[in-house]
């Protein structure tokens, strides 16, 4: 029961976050325990360094990372905004969870030399794919030409 509320909740905050992201965040983080934290100190919440880290592609900052207990997991989201002004919201997350999407169009496909899920949202898409032992999902990407940047920059910045 607990994924399918989150399926609904993770629906809202997508349609909330066409229209204004920076308060889609609030959907998630008063629903699942979200607790503002600094990137550099979430293991201390997470147990695991999260991705992010190790640095964001050219062109991107940080503007919050908030740990939730969700029903998958504890996950993080870490608000990002470009510098063209556009956010984008990335979550680090133990499993793939395609069930966040409902049936919104998706595709299985290959971005950045490394198979992801492709989903289309109004005016953007999600993408999510495996990097290291945890999932990412980045929302808000602009075209899957952005979608595959990041996770060319993330698996170029992976240890190992």
């Amino acid at each position: 029961a607990g994924h399918d509320e989150l399926a609904a909740d993770f629906s809202e905050y997508l349609d909330v976050f066409q229209d204004n992201p920076s308060d889609a965040h609030l959907v998630l983080v008063n629903k699942y325990a979200g607790k503002t934290v600094q990137l550099d100190q979430a293991h201390t919440e997470l147990g695991y360094k999260p991705t992010l880290v190790a640095g964001l592609p050219d062109g991107y900052t940080v503007q919050s990372s908030f740990v939730m207990e969700m029903p998958c997991c504890k996950c993080i989201k870490t608000v990002c905004k470009r510098s063209d002004g556009g956010t984008l919201a990335i979550f680090e997350h133990n499993d793939e969870q395609p069930i966040w999407f409902g049936d919104r169009p998706s595709v299985q496909t290959e971005c950045g030399g490394e198979p992801c899920t492709l989903t289309q949202l109004d005016g953007n898409v999600a993408v999510s794919w495996k990097q290291g032992s945890r999932h990412l999902t980045a929302v808000g990407a602009k075209d899957v030409e952005e979608a595959a940047a990041l996770i060319e920059h993330f698996a170029a910045s992976a240890p190992g």
